[in-house]
């Protein structure tokens, strides 16, 4: 992803700013990005209304929701404050109150979306704008981390912000207005060590966003997702006494107001990355790629061949949407190409065992017969035992070696125990998957981390498959593929943040 940055936004007070003479605001054409200093300066001297309107933050008891709160009601709206702490929350509303504000306390869960709505329904009629803050964190290495500190900060962060979104997002629509803002992070941006948990999550949240403002668009409803950083009681465990001093919330609260505003420019299903007095725009970017002959030589070895050319980014396409990759014409193209050159040495597994989940049809069974082909020992496992045992028949048959394994992907100790009863540990092993979470079970043994998603069609099959297998035959330790769709690429998947952070680990394990 790149950044677009906004540079005019930065540094904008009551001393310093001046009143834009060249844009008329249009209530019925909202203003562009380009515009963001203009509700800027309307924040900061104007006093830009949110009355009538009423805010839900989570996590609100301090550091950003508490920004967010004050800065919300210091303009008219009514407020939500919720926060597990009640004696903070209660404190953000006594400040509130005081200024002549209206702010009620929650208490819930956020995982009860339902019971926080429905505070604000209750207390002022209706909820316009939902500020997903709530976050937890539960930091450790991924060699080390534990299912219930994985699935901690998922509870809260995914499953807090669509709790609370579901449960406002039928009042949204009917009132055809609503704003939300899902909190991402850095983190989930770049990956940051010690963070898989928290990182895969904040990703999540961007798909999230994205898929909502698609949603929604054509009921007036906006979804944005943010990248803060700024001083909170999660990031005083992470960055220093005196960064913390200059990364104050009130600096992210700006951007949240002008964009939730129903005047604001429209940053439907945008990223940004702000902190510190810097707000810019994040955004994909893809290379031009390679095309190649889908026939019998599209191989790794061909992959191999073309790789410079796959991750060249000069030229680089940023896509928007699913409309920006044309399959049809793709392979089109592919059809009419000579056969593929292949580079040399062959890409081999001679020695290597490779697990492989959901592998008893479609990629799956793709992904353990081209394997088996190169020479891999493949533990095929699915929860179908006709499926499995029938991709295990046909890699036989071929003189190859295989053994299947019936089960969910989450007993992750169960399916390596077959690799290791079978093939043994000593060879190493490539663990193809569906399922993220069972890699912490074989990390002793895993040189290969690969996550397995649809893709579109056999052209886009075969590209995922010898991808894959190349990186890791270029000889890494441990190397990291993803494969899949542009669904999740456009919209964020946090296996991707999941996958760069393991890579990350165990370039310093």
């Amino acid at each position: 992803m790149t950044r677009r940055s906004c540079p005019d936004l930065v540094g904008v007070s009551r001393r310093t700013a001046k009143r834009p003479q060249a844009f008329k605001w249009d209530h019925h054409h909202p203003a562009p990005l380009s515009h963001l200093s203009h509700l800027f300066y309307a924040l900061q001297t104007m006093s830009l209304s949110f009355k009538g309107h009423t805010v839900v933050v989570t996590g609100a008891g301090g550091g950003l929701g508490k920004a967010y709160s004050l800065l919300f009601a210091s303009r008219g709206a009514n407020i939500v404050v919720n926060d597990f702490n009640q004696a903070a929350a209660q404190k953000v509303v006594d400040e509130i109150t005081k200024a002549g504000g209206k702010a009620v306390v929650n208490c819930s869960s956020v995982t009860d979306g339902a019971a926080v709505i429905k505070a604000a329904v209750d207390a002022f009629g209706t909820v316009t704008i939902l500020i997903n803050n709530a976050g937890i964190l539960r930091d450790k290495n991924f060699r080390n981390i534990t299912d219930k500190e994985w699935d901690q900060v998922y509870e809260v962060h995914i499953k807090g912000s669509y709790a609370c979104t579901k449960a406002a997002w039928p009042i949204f629509r009917k009132q055809k207005f609503g704003r939300i803002i899902n909190t991402a992070s850095a983190a989930g941006l770049y990956g940051n060590f010690g963070q898989t948990n928290y990182s895969a999550a904040k990703m999540g949240l961007v798909g999230f966003t994205k898929t909502l403002a698609r949603e929604g668009d054509k009921y007036n409803i906006r979804a944005i997702a943010i990248a803060p950083m700024a001083a909170s009681a999660m990031t005083e465990t992470v960055m220093p006494p005196d960064l913390l001093a200059n990364m104050k919330p009130e600096w992210v609260a700006p951007l949240v107001l002008a964009v939730t505003h129903p005047d604001g420019p429209n940053a439907n299903g945008k990223v940004f990355e702000l902190g510190a007095g810097f707000i810019a725009e994040v955004r994909w970017e893809r290379s031009k790629g390679a095309i190649f002959k889908t026939d019998a030589t599209f191989t790794p070895s061909a992959v191999k061949e073309k790789w410079e050319q796959i991750t060249d980014f000069t030229n680089a396409d940023h896509p928007e949407s699913l409309a920006d990759f044309d399959p049809q014409g793709t392979l089109s193209q592919a059809m009419k190409l000579p056969s593929n050159p292949q580079s040399s040495p062959e890409v081999r597994y001679d020695g290597k065992t490779a697990i492989i989940t959901g592998a008893g049809q479609g990629l799956g069974r793709a992904y353990a017969l081209m394997y088996a082909r190169l020479g891999a020992n493949v533990v095929v496992n699915d929860v179908s035992e006709k499926g499995a045992n029938a991709v295990v028949e046909e890699i036989t048959r071929a003189g190859g070696k295989a053994a299947a394994t019936v089960g969910s992907v989450e007993d992750g100790d169960a399916i390596v125990k077959v690799a290791l009863e079978k093939f043994g540990a000593g060879t190493g092993a490539i663990y193809v998957s569906a399922s993220a979470r069972s890699a912490q079970d074989i990390s002793p043994y895993l040189t290969f981390f690969l996550v397995q998603y649809h893709a579109y069609g056999a052209t886009a099959s075969c590209i995922c498959i010898c991808i894959c297998i190349f990186v890791f035959a270029r000889g890494h330790s441990a190397a990291c593929a993803i494969l899949g769709e542009p669904i999740w690429l456009l919209g964020a998947c946090p296996c991707v943040m999941l996958i760069d952070i393991c890579a990350r680990a165990w370039r310093r394990s």
